[in-house]
């Protein structure tokens, strides 16, 4: 196998529930897209580094204003003034924000932990305990809502 082709797999491979197999099937179809559609997600890669930021309060990805990426460090959950400001949830994933947001029935703010305790992963050092302790100690919450698996 070529070696750009291995180091690909393997970067893909890297990916959450994605084997060698799959992985390879992505670099194949890659091969086979024309330039200019390669070259259109090497752009939105890049796009997605450059402009993209995580919420100093949540852990949100948000995009900032443009001419504004360093200026705004809180995504528009935590900047919203109509939003209970003594109300947490905390969450597993940002899929979890975004899915209980689609509700439109909460109101509060949120964190997100970043995934939770395995099997495979017994010790906590992915997760951002420290930060929530953080958060929990300097905020005066009336109601934590833990909205975990």
């Amino acid at each position: 196998m070529a070696d750009s082709i291995k180091k690909l797999t393997d970067l893909f491979a890297k990916f959450p529930t994605i084997g060698r197999r799959s992985a390879g099937r992505f670099v194949f179809y890659l091969i086979n897209l024309p330039k200019q559609e390669v070259d259109e997600l090497i752009a939105s890669l890049q796009e997605l580094k450059n402009n993209i930021s995580l919420c100093s309060f949540c852990f949100q990805p948000f995009e900032a204003p443009q001419g504004k990426p360093s200026e705004q460090t809180l995504c528009g959950v935590c900047v919203d003034t109509q939003r209970a400001k003594d109300i947490l949830c905390v969450v597993e994933k940002e899929q979890d924000l975004l899915s209980l947001e689609a509700t439109k029935k909460y109101k509060g703010r949120y964190f997100i932990l970043g995934g939770t305790l395995t099997l495979r992963k017994s010790t906590p050092d992915h997760l951002r305990i420290k930060d929530l302790q953080d958060r929990i100690t300097k905020n005066n919450f009336t109601e934590i809502i833990i909205a975990l698996n």
